[in-house]
């Protein structure tokens, strides 16, 4: 978890799971125990991104309560050669209040 403001109680999770776990539940799980402990220190609001073609990763943010707020471009892996690889990007939000 990032903070993503110095005045407010905005923070960032990211997960990832090895494909042998995936479709386990284990994520779920481990967002909603985090969201809990999360509420109990105060935290208003939480941030997701991920590949807006990751339909997996999209189902999970939407069945925890995330709302997409955005999408942009975002490069996160460089080729071979040194290049950036871009792809579109969802920005989402869940409020914890």
């Amino acid at each position: 978890m990032r903070e993503r403001g110095y005045t407010e109680e905005i923070y960032e999770i990211g997960y990832g799971f090895l494909d042998q776990y995936q479709g386990k539940g284990y994520a779920k799980e481990s967002l909603l125990a985090i969201f809990d402990y999360m509420k109990e220190q105060g935290v208003k609001k939480i941030y997701a991104g991920t590949a807006k073609n990751n339909l997996l990763s999209v189902g999970l943010l939407n069945s925890v309560g995330f709302q997409l707020v955005g999408t942009q471009r975002i490069s996160f892996h460089k080729d071979s050669e040194g290049n950036d690889i871009y792809f579109e990007g969802g920005n989402f939000v869940k409020e914890l209040c």
